[in-house]
């Protein structure tokens, strides 16, 4: 409280007749109590009493720092919106607070629940997948594509296909890899084509034989006798001719086109002379093949296809030494 001394230095009380004789008073007037006289907000409500007559009242506290009154079990004076009273653990009173905030960032001032940094950081570049730059040194990850698609330069494409998993048996053709592209499952060999389902079939009538690596139709297979079935009169000789003892040599009926003779056992090799022949031709000539203990291709342009072992004379031969061997047509 400040005092002022009053401007009057004495004042008269009573009268003649009451016997009290003037006195001079040096009075104060005195202004009421100011602000900064009062107790403090918390001491004038636990004392109870009023605010004296010309004392501003509590002032709220900010809603982000407003404590609220003990042992009520709420919040006064009333939470400002959006505000709310929150209970505090292991205690009956409450403090205002924003309501919570989930997949977002806090604004205190606001209360506003606002985008995550990186989400505007993964929006703000449309990025779908991947990383981008945040704030400061952070890095913001703004997802993953799903199991058939790959992140290029933050955005979710299509994965393709393997080549395996496009084509799984196919050996030709094209197939869908997934993303609206075809992809080659590869070309036949020569002279298959690529067929049904995609795969290399040789033409009607013949097979593939992977140890032949062709397209083949099997002609017979045949066992050739160095004793009966000789003739040629010499190296190189026509089998048509010096054939003593039957039946001779295999005269095989055979379309002109291309064929393969592979001889598949030979027994007394060392009994049985220069080995089987195949001649490829008639009576007028042709031409003579030896295909060892392998195989060998030739093209039969007119006649038949023979197999026999050239000798002039029979009689003498080995009946033991024997060759079998397979006929193929292949496929031109």
């Amino acid at each position: 409280m400040q005092c002022a001394q009053s401007s009057k230095q004495s004042r008269r009380f009573g009268s003649a007749a009451t016997g009290v004789g003037v006195v001079g008073l040096a009075a104060f007037a005195c202004s009421g109590p100011t602000a900064a006289d009062a107790p403090s907000t918390t001491t004038q409500e636990a004392l109870g009493r009023p605010f004296p007559a010309g004392v501003p009242g509590p002032r709220p506290f900010p809603p982000s720092t407003f404590q609220p009154r003990p042992g009520r079990g709420g919040c006064e004076p009333p939470c400002t919106s959006p505000q709310v009273c929150v209970r505090l653990p292991l205690a009956d009173d409450g403090v205002c607070q924003c309501p919570p905030c989930v997949g977002g960032v806090l604004n205190e001032l606001t209360c506003a629940c606002e985008d995550e940094p990186c989400t505007r950081a993964c929006s703000a570049r449309r990025a779908e997948c991947g990383e981008v730059p945040g704030s400061g040194n952070h890095a913001c990850n703004c997802g993953t594509c799903s199991a058939n698609e790959t992140c290029i330069t933050n955005r979710c494409v299509c994965k393709p296909l393997t080549l395996e998993q496009a084509c799984g048996n196919q050996e030709c053709g094209w197939a869908a890899d997934g993303c609206g592209q075809l992809v080659s499952c590869g070309e036949c060999q020569a002279p298959r084509e690529c067929g049904a389902e995609n795969r290399c079939e040789c033409s009607h009538g013949f097979e593939w034989i992977d140890s032949e690596a062709a397209c083949v139709a099997s002609f017979g297979t045949f066992t050739v006798n160095y004793r009966d079935n000789a003739g040629g009169c010499s190296a190189g000789g026509n089998p048509y001719f010096c054939s003593d003892i039957p039946p001779g040599p295999l005269h095989l009926d055979a379309n002109p086109g291309n064929y393969r003779v592979r001889v598949l056992d030979v027994t007394n090799p060392a009994t049985g002379g220069g080995g089987m022949v195949v001649w490829s031709g008639d009576a007028s000539g042709g031409v003579e093949y030896s295909p060892g203990n392998g195989s060998i291709d030739f093209e039969l342009v007119s006649g038949q296809i023979t197999l026999y072992y050239n000798d002039w004379y029979a009689g003498d031969n080995d009946e033991g030494a024997t060759t079998t061997a397979i006929v193929y047509r292949i496929q031109p």
